[in-house]
């Protein structure tokens, strides 16, 4: 049998042993037993102590059970299963977990096995699964509440199918767990005119819909073959989360004001085109409860009203607003185009190769960065870092502005309006190859440089185009910053100032700095080798680095100078006007390898900077004249003639000197003090003093006349 009377047979038993269990078993452990499997159809009626599973209960493929009205099955312990391979249909029948509510109900609905019922409660603490050829049909079913465990839950496999109408599902409100109804890729689930208070998924695949239902708790969907449609959502701050792909088909639902839809990657998005978040019903509020990725070929669209938060977003595709996107992290990539048309942005950064448009909006923050594109037409920004080239037309700038040479002249130009806090606007930025800017000064504001301000990073001014200062334009300084002057680049200043700048101009760049008066005495500019360029009446400029023979300097005041050695003679051209103050020192820099004249300079004595020796080179001749000094650290450079010197009215102080063996030096009315000199070569001395040590090698030759000389040691 599959079943049988248990509890009759113990009521009609004689036995002592019997009797006494009888006396200490409660009365409500008395039921029905059921186990093992039914194979024929099968009828059950109300008894007063009801059904109960024992063990596993199978109802096989081709059979029936019918539960007639008043019929109750429970599930008194937590593993017993009723599984279905055949019909079970209820009519007002129920199934629940005992009178003291510590079973569970489980029931496995398989292959061509059907569960339909009609009217009649489920316990708290259910557990249906329906499997691939299953089905459950539920009319007018109570899924009932307890005080505790008040759980159910349906999980509808991959061709599995349910099907409800007028049905009464209550839940704990206060259950944490994210269970309830869950339908998985390729399973079916239609509920229709019930009332819900749990948890409902559709997984991507997923079939069916929710129709014209009253939901309390939380609705997932990410399937596009689900409907929600006609439904009222009560209570739950965030009723429903979904694909935004899937947010159009909500607006025939109704739901109330403070409540927020939350959207979340839940789907394959790669096949998805537009995504339109729009008011539905009174609900404006969106949030993305992860970070999104709009694709290429993808579009977004925030329609008015609606206002998108929390979370984070990268474009690639397209990304409409016209509402407010209290997001902090918008990202638009490389091929991304955002569009803000009467919006409220929170923040935007703006990659190489990315396009934001800012039509009449507002704009919290905004980091355009080097290569990116867009129009900001008739907006207002708080923060602004626009190291780009943009068109910016009767726009408004009220907090922070760091901007790109490139977007300067649409700034000044366009009706722009400036109330920044501290009237300064940071300028940072490349000049690219083939562009020429002309940087004019802005009423009321100064320009800046050495970081950029909304992004809070260090940003130099490099040039590879031509840039030009026009005259009136200060640029303060903030940290230390510097211009850059590459290859073909072009750079000039002309009745300007860049104070406490750092001008660097590599091999084939050019600058010049032209009636330049005002400065805060750390202004320098370095010319490398094979630059070009020219410092004229500048006085601001009095720390400069002269490497090549492409510039030239005429009528500046030097504090400080560096200057390559076969350049030096410049400074003894008076009509040049170059003047130092007391004390200078002019750092000579690299070898004589050329025919060269270095004169005295009032207030200026010469330096050997260098660690591996000065040399005079074979073949080349330096001439030394008028008072010319020359000085060395405290530790030595060694001063060696391969050529030839000639030195008249010339003072030499703490350098060893070296006559090398193809050298030959000539020293008149000149001194050589607290310096070894080493003769190999040709050494004449005439009127002149040595107050050192003199090394004569073999092969050296010294000649001296009217002089005043130190030892002499000949080897």
């Amino acid at each position: 049998m599959f079943w049988n009377q248990k509890s009759s047979k113990r009521r009609s038993a004689s036995s002592s042993s019997i009797n006494t269990f009888e006396k200490l078993e409660p009365r409500q452990l008395l039921c029905v037993a059921l186990s093992g499997s039914i194979s024929q159809d099968t009828t059950f009626d109300p008894v007063s102590n009801n059904y109960c599973l024992t063990g596993d209960l199978t109802v096989d493929a081709g059979a029936t059970l019918t539960l007639n009205p008043g019929v109750e099955i429970e599930f008194r312990n937590l593993a017993n299963q009723l599984s279905i391979f055949g019909n079970v249909v209820g009519e007002d029948a129920s199934l629940s977990r005992g009178e003291f509510g510590l079973g569970k109900v489980l029931v496995y609905v398989g292959d061509g096995g059907n569960l339909d019922l009609n009217g009649g409660v489920i316990s708290p603490r259910s557990v249906i699964r329906v499997d691939n050829g299953g089905s459950f049909v539920a009319d007018s079913t109570e899924f009932a509440r307890a005080p505790v465990l008040n759980l159910h839950e349906i999980e509808v496999l991959a061709g599995g199918t349910v099907f409800g109408t007028n049905l009464n599902w209550e839940s704990d409100v206060d259950q944490g767990a994210r269970r309830g109804v869950v339908v998985r890729d390729g399973g079916s689930l239609t509920f229709e005119n019930s009332s819900f208070d749990n948890f409902i998924l559709f997984e991507a695949g997923a079939m069916g819909g929710i129709f014209d239902s009253t939901l309390v708790r939380q609705l997932e969907n990410f399937s596009t073959d689900v409907s929600i449609t006609g439904n009222d959502f009560l209570q739950h701050d965030t009723p429903v989360s979904t694909s935004p792909y899937l947010v159009a088909g909500l607006d025939t639902n109704t739901f109330e004001s403070h409540q927020t839809i939350g959207l979340r990657n839940g789907r394959d998005d790669a096949s998805a085109t537009f995504a339109d978040l729009k008011q539905i019903s009174n609900l404006t509020n969106y949030r993305l409860d992860a970070s999104f990725f709009i694709g290429a070929g993808q579009t977004w669209l925030v329609q008015p009203e609606v206002t998108l938060s929390s979370g984070s977003l990268q474009v690639r595709g397209i990304f409409d607003v016209q509402g407010t996107i209290d997001i902090h992290n918008v990202r638009v990539r490389d091929g991304g185009w955002m569009r803000a048309f009467s919006a409220d942005v929170e923040f935007v950064r703006v990659w190489d190769g990315g396009r934001f448009n800012v039509i009449d909006s507002q704009v919290r923050s905004v980091d355009y960065e080097p290569g990116s594109e867009g129009n900001l037409v008739g907006s207002e920004f708080e923060h602004a870092d626009l190291l780009s080239n943009l068109f910016i037309s009767q726009s408004s700038f009220n907090r922070t502005l760091s901007i790109s040479p490139l977007s300067v002249w649409s700034l000044t130009n366009q009706n722009n309006t400036l109330a920044l806090d501290s009237q300064s606007i940071t300028l940072t930025g490349v000049v690219p190859e083939g562009r020429e800017i002309f940087l004019d000064s802005v009423p009321g504001h100064q320009y800046i440089s050495g970081q950029s301000v909304a992004s809070n990073t260090v940003g130099d001014l490099q040039v590879y185009g031509r840039l030009d200062i026009r005259p009136g334009v200060v640029i303060r300084q903030f940290g230390f910053p510097e211009v850059h002057v590459y290859q073909g680049g072009e750079f000039y200043v002309t009745d300007a100032a860049l104070l406490g700048y750092l001008i660097d101009v590599n091999e084939g760049g050019r600058a010049g700095v032209i009636n330049v008066s005002q400065g805060n005495g750390n202004e320098r500019i370095e010319y490398q080798p094979g630059s070009f360029g020219s410092v004229i009446n500048s006085p601001a400029w009095t720390d400069i680095t002269l490497l090549s023979n492409n510039v030239w300097l005429r009528d500046i005041a030097l504090d400080s100078l560096t200057i390559a050695a076969t350049r030096a003679e410049i400074l003894g051209f008076q009509a040049l006007g170059i003047s130092f103050s007391s004390g200078s020192i002019v750092d000579l820099v690299g070898d004589i390898d050329q025919d060269s004249t270095i004169s005295g300079v009032p207030n200026v004595q010469y330096r050997l900077d260098s660690t591996d020796g000065f040399v005079i080179t074979r073949g080349s001749r330096l001439t030394t004249r008028n008072g010319a000094t020359f000085v060395d650290d405290d530790v030595p450079t060694e001063f060696i003639v391969e050529g030839q010197l000639f030195s008249t009215d010339t003072r030499w102080e703490n350098s060893e000197f070296t006559v090398a063996s193809t050298g030959f030096a000539n020293l008149t009315n000149s001194e050589i003090m607290r310096a070894p000199v080493d003769v190999d070569g040709r050494l004449a001395v005439f009127g002149s003093t040595i107050n050192s040590r003199i090394d004569v090698a073999g092969g050296g030759v010294l000649n001296a006349a009217d002089s005043l000389l130190g030892g002499i040691t000949s080897v």
